[in-house]
């Protein structure tokens, strides 16, 4: 549990861009949670996150997997064309959110197609996305959406829906603390949007070491009944074969 504890911590570090701020949220010092996250990274074998003077973001990897001979990766959304193999390990649930500020200037969605007519903040829960679908009693809807600000970053479009920008489609885990503190307002709570698929991705294929296999199996068991959630559309969580091997 303690593995899955420190992937949690790592989800805040990297969403609140701060180990400070992950820390005081947590209710644990700094440099426990910096010593964590680098027991972390130094059991993976692989950088999770770049540190500067401004913040702490995550590392984007992904084009990397294959040439640095990655073992597994976690990839939320859809696969990109690859020679490597994927196993679907869950889903995740998506919801459209705005802040009180916006929806006091334009006015609150009643129904999906309302949104139509909003400014939208395009995020990795919708990336490359044209339209959201939306189901409700049996009864669906699609609205064709136009981003007016985009990010391939979670963390960045919570920040500007929270700003006011627009409404984002974000995962509920991934809103949850602004919905809580009323920073941002759950719209359409009678409508269910499209899932995301989460795979872990194998870049070597069949070559995969157990251990990488294993660690999938570990992180599917314990987190079934859990809601998903990783900063941006790839995060690679094994350790590399390379490093795996010393």
């Amino acid at each position: 549990m303690k593995d899955v504890l420190t992937f949690r911590l790592y989800t805040r570090v990297a969403r609140l861009g701060s180990f400070s701020a992950a820390a005081r949220e947590c209710g644990l010092a700094q440099s426990q949670v910096s010593r964590m996250i680098a027991e972390l990274e130094a059991g993976l074998g692989a950088r999770l996150l770049t540190r500067t003077t401004r913040a702490v973001v995550p590392t984007d990897r992904w084009q990397d997997m294959i040439r640095e001979a990655v073992d597994v990766g976690i990839r939320v959304g859809s696969l990109p064309d690859s020679a490597g193999t994927a196993r679907l390990i869950g889903t995740m649930h998506r919801v459209v959110a705005a802040s009180p500020a916006y929806l006091e200037r334009h006015g609150t969605p009643a129904l999906p197609e309302d949104i139509a007519t909003h400014r939208i903040v395009g995020g990795p829960a919708g990336a490359h996305v044209s339209s959201w679908q939306f189901e409700r009693d049996g009864q669906t809807a699609s609205v064709d959406v136009q981003p007016h600000v985009s990010t391939n970053d979670t963390a960045g479009a919570l920040a500007a829906a929270v700003s006011g920008l627009g409404i984002v489609s974000t995962t509920s885990w991934a809103c949850r603390s602004q919905v809580e503190d009323g920073t941002l307002v759950h719209l359409l709570p009678d409508w269910k949007m499209a899932e995301l698929p989460v795979h872990a991705y194998f870049p070597m294929g069949r070559a995969s070491r157990l251990a990488a296999r294993a660690f999938v199996e570990f992180i599917a068991t314990e987190l079934k009944n859990e809601p998903l959630d990783f900063i941006g559309p790839c995060l690679v969580v094994g350790a590399t074969a390379e490093s795996g091997r010393r």
